[in-house]
Parts: C-alpha cells; sequence; structure tokens
C-alpha cells in the first residue's frame, strides 16, 4: 500500500534529507582526508604545528587554527550553517508569489535546493580547510586570519581579514595554562606578547581520559612548538 502526501510535505521531506545528506557526507570525507592526512617528510615546524591542527585535513601544513573547535561540533555547526542557507535562499523567493502565485511553490524548492547546495559546500570546505581564524607562520612573521563567525566553527563568506605580525614586532613567545573546571581541569595557550597586547594564537585540546599523561603531553608539544617560533623570531632579530 503506498502513503500519499501532500506535495508540500513531499518537499519538506526532500529538504531535510537533503540536509542530513550533506553532513553526513562532511562527516565521511574529513574520516576518509584524516585517515589518508600526514606525511614522513614533514620539517619539524611542520611536526611541531601537526598536533594543533584540531582535525582540519585540507588546513595548509604551515598554519593552524587560533581556537580549538573540535571536528564533531564543527560537522553539526556546518550541517545548522546549510539548513540556514537553504531557508534563507527560499525566503525571497516568496516574493515571486506576488506576481505568479502558480510558480511560488516551484520557485521556493528551487530557491531552497540552491541556498542547501551553496551553503553545504562552503561548510564542507570551512570543515576541512577554514578555520573561523588561523596562524599561518610565514618567513618574515605570522599572518593572523580572522572573520565573523556562525557561532564559533563556521566563518561567513567575505568577512575575512588579515593582520600581519612581523618577527622584529614580537617581543617574546611563550606558553601559559589556562585552569577551569570542566574536563582535566587545564587548557594550553601559546600567546605572543607585543608592544601594546598579547595575543593568544594557539590553544590545546581539553583531554578527556587519562588527564596526567594528556596533559603531560600537551604541555610537551606546545613547547616543541614555542621553541621553533621563538627560534624563528630570534634568527630574524639576528639578521
Amino acid at each position: 500500500m503506498r502513503i500519499g502526501l501532500p506535495d508540500n510535505a513531499r518537499e519538506a521531506f526532500q529538504f531535510l534529507a537533503l540536509g542530513a545528506a550533506v553532513v553526513l557526507a562532511v562527516r565521511l570525507l574529513v574520516l576518509l582526508l584524516a585517515s589518508g592526512s600526514g606525511s614522513a617528510n614533514e620539517d619539524n615546524l611542520q611536526s611541531a604545528i601537526a598536533p594543533f591542527r584540531n582535525g582540519y585535513p585540507l588546513l595548509a601544513a604551515d598554519t593552524f587554527p587560533m581556537r580549538n573547535v573540535h571536528p564533531a561540533p564543527r560537522i553539526a555547526e556546518g550541517g545548522l550553517f546549510t539548513l540556514l542557507s537553504g531557508v534563507l535562499c527560499a525566503v525571497p523567493c516568496l516574493l515571486v508569489g506576488l506576481f505568479r502565485t502558480d510558480l511560488l511553490r516551484k520557485a521556493v524548492v528551487y530557491g531552497g535546493r540552491i541556498g542547501l547546495i551553496l551553503g553545504g559546500a562552503w561548510a564542507i570546505w570551512c570543515i576541512c580547510a577554514q578555520p573561523a581564524s588561523t596562524c599561518a607562520v610565514g618567513s618574515s612573521g605570522l599572518v593572523l586570519r580572522g572573520s565573523v563567525t556562525l557561532m564559533r566553527a563556521i566563518p561567513l563568506p567575505f568577512t575575512m581579514f588579515d593582520h600581519r605580525i612581523d618577527w622584529g614586532h614580537i617581543q617574546a613567545i611563550n606558553r601559559t595554562e589556562r585552569v577551569h573546571s570542566m574536563d582535566c581541569g587545564t587548557t594550553q595557550h601559546l600567546q605572543v606578547q607585543l608592544a601594546n597586547e598579547t595575543i593568544i594564537i594557539a590553544e590545546s585540546q581539553r583531554p578527556e581520559e587519562d588527564c596526567e599523561a594528556a596533559i603531560a603531553q600537551q604541555r610537551a608539544q606546545m613547547d616543541l612548538l614555542v621553541e621553533h617560533l621563538a627560534t624563528l623570531q630570534r634568527q630574524h632579530s639576528i639578521n
């Protein structure tokens, strides 16, 4: 026996199914790329950066996110962004109903689908390769990139901006710890000291189990990255 559904209900289910398919595709893509990522030929700096890439498989090897956002929340925010994009693209199509009521439903459906495709493509790119804020290590200094975000993980298109910091303007690079009451209670921060401000450019993930060993490992990883960045800064000062 075939179950009949009104056209509006059927199209709503198609809309949600497409959004769910995008989220699932993102998850599978992240797992696939993460499983194949990593290279034995990474130089020392890239090896020091690797623990702080936070699961972005397509992020440049000399770049790391400034804020720690686990892949699972990123995927959830990407799914929400995709659905919101579909809704936002469908709403303007309601104006078609002011002139052609017979085309209203088709216009809304097509607008929603276009929004889902565009929003899903942007969400996939952000989840795999574009954090909301990043720090890139260059020969002349650090390049910080920020943007307006949806919550924490998904940067909004056309809102990105760069802030360049020359090695000569950096007075110190060091590791600090933030103590909080959740999980294992300690997060490692990497900060650069300028003449008028201090900027946190990286943070570790919160350990979920075996706290003492995980925190000790994160301290060692952060200290190694600090050492490499401080060496670059000193070399520039000497030159």
